[in-house]
């Protein structure tokens, strides 16, 4: 019997200190949480309600002296500027109003709070700080107010219980490593408002970034991020699929874009593709084939470590003749093994020699040569190895001229209307 009264005695201490405590306080005067508080509350309190007005000494009450706080309301709240050594901040005392503090919940010694799990922003709350939320661990979902036009730097980074976040209209600017490794961010969606998003913003995040269709700055396609000059930002689902072909939209891969992507074995980079940015495919271990399909290679003299140590592992397939010229340029002469392949998978022999085509490869302008003269009606277009039409014309005499100058390095394929015409290949150097 006195066992049994000693078991329930335990279990209902253990129940008691693990069990909720809420808390609903009006705190009149900013920074003032902490004396508003008994000793007792501030170590017990895991759901907190504020209303009234606080400043960045209040955040750090509640981020260093109330260790179990989890469920945080602030709806009900004004946030004041402050200026003083008494904030969040390591190293600056200016706090703005209507902003979650620099370094809000993470403290001196770059501990995130990992108790907090959720929190309910002011409504009148215009920007959160850099570092705001570095580290929480525990939060699983965000609700940013309409209120809101700046998310700061590193502002969620290592959030990686994050799974939803909800971005509204009023962001313009997302700020670089905003939010880096949360790793459980299964969607973002970035509104039509946001005109910059920083580098590494969503770096190491497994989920898929979509993008407004009004948004004039960015776009994306299959969860990868592009700016404005199509521009390859940030590729998140990479850590899910082996292959990916970049559009030919595209025309710059960009800093650090492929970072990390270690499951990821074959990447196909379009003729459309002018400058990849340094670090462009660090880290990305697993790679073993690189498809380019520009003849002349990028210059890659001003961008360091793009391929970074896999070269001797990855095989570089290139345009059929241009092997040589990659066997010479800054940092592609680096892969052990360089191949030489038909990208178009089109056989360009034509056996009833319909046209001759000169000279090919070409720098620019290119003369058809037609076996007979062409009929009344009859066509031709030029696209590009992916499809696209980037030429079309109708064929008035025997001889014709085009001109391809302007167009990126590549392999060019020309289809007519003609009976029986097969197509053929101009590869434009």
């Amino acid at each position: 019997m006195k066992k049994l009264l000693l078991l329930f005695t335990f279990l209902s201490l253990t129940s008691g200190i693990f069990a909720q405590v809420s808390k609903t306080i009006n705190v009149e005067t900013a920074g003032t949480l902490s004396p508003s508080l008994t000793s007792n509350e501030l170590a017990t309190i895991t759901n907190l309600t504020i209303t009234g007005t606080i400043d960045a000494r209040d955040f750090k009450t509640m981020r260093d002296n109330m260790p179990l706080l989890a469920v945080l309301d602030l709806s009900g709240v004004t946030i004041v500027a402050y200026n003083g050594t008494l904030g969040t901040s390591n190293y600056q005392p200016d706090y703005p109003a209507n902003t979650i503090p620099e370094n809000a919940f993470l403290n001196k010694t770059w501990q995130g709070k990992i108790s907090l799990t959720s929190i309910v922003f002011p409504v009148s709350l215009t920007a959160i700080g850099d570092y705001s939320f570095y580290s929480c661990s525990g939060l699983t979902s965000l609700v940013i107010p309409s209120s809101v036009t700046s998310i700061g730097y590193s502002a969620f980074y290592s959030c990686s219980g994050l799974t939803t976040v909800t971005i509204p209209s009023s962001v313009t600017s997302i700020g670089e490593d905003a939010f880096r490794d949360c790793s459980g961010l299964i969607t973002v969606t970035i509104p039509s408002s946001v005109t910059s998003v920083a580098n590494y913003a969503f770096y190491g995040c497994s989920g898929l970034i979509t993008v407004d269709s009004n948004n004039p700055n960015y776009s994306s396609l299959d969860g990868v991020l592009y700016d404005k000059s199509q521009t390859l930002l940030i590729h998140c689902p990479t850590s899910k699929i082996e292959s990916f072909i970049i559009p030919s939209s595209v025309t710059s891969i960009g800093n650090a874009a492929f970072n990390n992507c270690r499951e990821l074995t074959t990447v196909t980079i379009p003729s459309s593709v002018i400058s990849i940015e340094e670090s462009a495919f660090i880290n990305c271990d697993g790679l073993t084939s690189i498809i380019t399909s520009r003849i002349t290679p990028i210059n890659l003299s001003v961008s360091y470590g793009v391929f970074d140590s896999f070269k001797t592992t990855c095989t570089l397939y290139v345009p059929l003749g241009s092997k040589s010229a990659y066997q010479v340029a800054d940092q592609w002469k680096d892969f052990a093994n360089i191949v030489e392949k038909d990208l178009t998978g089109i056989d360009p022999i034509i056996s009833d020699q319909k046209l001759n085509i000169y000279p090919n490869p070409t720098t620019g302008k290119v003369k058809l040569v037609f076996d007979q003269i062409p009929q009344g009606g009859e066509t031709l277009t030029v696209n590009d190895f992916t499809g696209k039409t980037i030429l079309t014309q109708s064929i008035q005499n025997k001889e014709e001229w085009i001109d391809l100058k302007g167009n990126s390095p590549g392999v060019y394929l020309i289809r007519t209307n003609m009976k029986d015409f097969k197509v053929q290949k101009i590869i434009l150097k």
